[in-house]
């Protein structure tokens, strides 16, 4: 085979260590696209994104946060001269949230603090950061404001947005926020002049700017919001309960006009505001801000200067917390407007998502030598792509030259149409037992869960009769004996496999739930690990004990590796330097590559040798190890042949030794060039 070369543009680190395990996110795979390389190739994708504009490195230049509302997942893209570029470092050094975000200076100190949710309203983090280091501290969880009846939580609906601006022009930052029914909005002011206290809200008025948003572009102007007068406006035959708004503010003279994003609308909404800063009076209502966009339903317009001209851009984007059946396209989810003689017009659609590898949503990808060739090609199955009325996954493919993984088509072998499915997922193993890697794709039909394995013959469907509906099938050496084992992951994260209806007693969990898992040697000690990967995206790396049928988790704190909701993992090296690697789908139908740079003498000693072999002297079992693909013999002071393995670089096997006699043994490995070795090992 082929060594695969990978050209890193740059690697930025992200480490954890302990226990022998190093991983580093690889953020520069190099990826060309219409012969174009991806900037961000390896950025993760983006479903239904919110984005903010502050500089975190603070060279005077804004930087571009962004948060996917699908995967709740954060991501850094600092502002250098090549564009913006993701830096896994800084995003993993953000505080963690969800729902949504917004970065405002409240305290005015010349940077940005963290406004997110927080249950049923708002909590903040001050930016502490020094010019060599990003930090946040919390300071507020939850923000309050002085209502009517006294000091109450200032309430913001988990799927609302608000918008938080220096509404009033006093010089403190106010909070603009749909109420509990979702159909005005409240004016929170913030009192700090009056009171020298910062953050210090106060309910203005029953409602600001006199509107009443029935449902999507229905709204009623110049109406007296008192309690009474919305609700009354609300109790109409097509009213809508509180389901989702967004709202951002545009300042045109110094005046606050607002931007409106409803779940049920597919457009963005603009209103006018004729009035002043203290009393507005809003009366223009524009649908479809500042065009029709079609991305979907639910948009949220994120007002960000990406231009670093000191004027605002706009980018109206996808706010949802799913594909609502598949019925927005995920793979096109914003577009960036730029304002060019007073007028709104459109400068670029999928703005930094056309510089990732981006499927579409729940993506899963795998190295594979799609191309026969000898070098590992790269393949990313999707969940499915809407065409009218159906829905069908699909495989892009690209294929490896010399290291640059180029673009070659979104439909590999046109196997959509064949498959006929969705959720495909991807893995490889030598399934034959013919000494070369198959691909398995498994997925969901009409028919109900399907497998099939893609040889050099041809794709050949696999029966597996009790596979259930959205159960996930993980083909796996998990006893290391050289064989295929199948493990199944049911809906409630519990695995179970032949004799074993619990497999290493996941049922028992009640803190977490398994989504699927991959398992590899990851510190070079001879056993494969367990890394399992739960519904929101947390990575757990344990050992199976057959004795006790258990998993005895690592005490290394992975927390740093987190990768969304709806996310995928498999562990190849891809890379060719003899450890398994960490390659994740993102459930934004993107990328995620974690290299493992552990270390171990195993690793170390097949530098200069073919293959290893370890304990030695042994006791019930020994492990081996090669860098090349070939056959073990293993073969008594005699010369007779007591078992004999085919192996492949970076997949360790284990030889059971009990019950045979003490004394002195040959392994002899024979690779598939011809080279040969022989080493001693002995039983005590």
């Amino acid at each position: 085979m082929k060594n695969l070369l990978i050209l890193y543009l740059a690697l930025i680190p992200l480490q954890f260590m302990g226990q022998g395990i190093k991983l580093t996110q690889n953020s520069r795979l190099a990826v060309q696209k219409s012969g174009q390389n991806l900037l961000n190739a390896l950025a993760g994708g983006m479903n239904a994104t919110q984005f903010e504009s502050v500089d975190l490195t603070q060279d005077g230049r804004e930087d571009i946060v962004t948060f996917d509302r699908t995967t709740e997942q954060r991501a850094v893209f600092v502002n250098q001269p090549s564009g913006f570029v993701f830096d896994p470092v800084l995003s993993s050094q953000l505080p963690k949230f969800t729902h949504w975000m917004r970065f405002v200076d409240y305290d005015n100190d010349g940077r940005k603090d963290l406004f997110c949710a927080a249950p049923a309203g708002i909590q903040v983090f001050k930016n502490t950061s020094t010019s060599s280091n990003l930090s946040f501290q919390s300071i507020a969880n939850p923000l309050y404001t002085e209502g009517f009846s006294g000091r109450i939580n200032l309430y913001v609906s988990n799927v609302d947005i608000p918008a938080i601006a220096d509404i009033d022009g006093d010089g403190d930052v106010d909070v603009l926020a749909f109420d509990p029914s979702g159909h005005y909005v409240e004016f929170h002011q913030n009192q700090s002049k009056q009171s020298g206290k910062l953050l210090d809200f106060k309910k203005i008025g029953d409602c600001w700017g006199d509107f009443v948003v029935r449902s999507c572009g229905d709204i009623v102007l110049g109406t007296p919001c008192s309690a009474d007068i919305a609700l009354e406006s609300v109790q109409q035959p097509n009213r809508t309960f509180h389901a989702g708004n967004s709202l951002s503010v545009l300042f045109r003279n110094g005046i606050p006009d607002l931007v409106y994003g409803h779940i049920g609308c597919r457009d963005l909404i603009f209103l006018t505001n004729e009035g002043t800063r203290n009393s507005p009076k809003f009366t223009k209502v524009t649908v479809g801000f500042p065009k029709s966009v079609n991305l979907g339903t639910f948009l949220h317009a994120s007002v960000v200067d990406v231009t670093g001209d000191a004027q605002p851009e706009l980018i109206a984007s996808l706010f949802s917390t799913d594909n609502n059946g598949y019925m927005q396209d995920f793979q096109q989810s914003n577009v960036l407007f730029s304002k060019a003689n007073g007028t709104w017009v459109a400068s670029s659609k999928t703005f930094l998502q056309a510089e990732m590898i981006d499927v579409g949503e729940r993506a899963s990808p795998c190295f594979w030598d799609a191309d026969q060739d000898g070098d590992l090609d790269l393949l990313v199955a999707n969940a499915g792509i809407r065409e009218g009325n159906e829905v069908k996954a699909s495989i892009s493919f690209f294929e490896n030259k010399a290291g640059v993984f180029g673009f070659i088509t979104s439909d590999y072998l046109k196997l959509k149409d064949q498959l006929n499915a969705t959720n495909l997922m991807l893995q490889t193993i030598d399934y034959n037992y013919d000494g070369t890697k198959d691909l398995i794709l498994s997925g969901q039909t009409s028919l109900g869960p399907r497998v099939f394995v893609l040889f050099k013959s041809g794709l050949k469907a696999v029966d597996i009769p009790d596979l259930g509906f959205n159960e996930v099938p993980i083909f796996a050496d998990w006893n290391q004996d050289s064989k295929v084992d199948l493990l199944i992951v049911n809906r409630v994260g519990k695995v179970r496999t032949h004799g074993n209806s619990d497999w290493g007693k996941l049922g028992a969990l009640t803190d977490w739930r398994l989504r699927n898992f991959s398992m590899a040697d990851l510190d070079g000690d001879g056993s494969v690990e367990f890394i399992g990967l739960d519904q929101d995206g947390a990575v757990h790396v344990g050992n199976f004990d057959a004795l006790t049928n258990e998993l005895v988790w690592k005490s290394q704190d992975f927390s740093s590796v987190s990768v969304g909701r709806n996310a995928q993992i498999l562990c190849e090296d891809y890379n060719a330097d003899g450890k398994k690697d960490l390659i994740f789908g993102t459930g934004a139908g993107g990328v995620f590559i974690y290299d493992n740079q552990s270390s171990s003498p195993v690793w170390d000693n097949l530098k200069t040798s073919i293959f290893q072999i370890w304990p030695n002297p042994a006791t019930d079992f020994i492990y081996v190890l090669s860098n090349v693909s070939g056959t073990i013999h293993w073969v008594d002071m005699s010369g007779k042949i007591i078992e004999q393995r085919n192996t492949k670089p970076s997949e360790v096997i284990r030889f059971d030794t009990k019950g045979l006699s003490r004394g002195v043994y040959l392994l002899r490995f024979v690779s598939d060039t011809g080279q040969t070795e022989t080493q001693k090992f002995v039983l005590n």
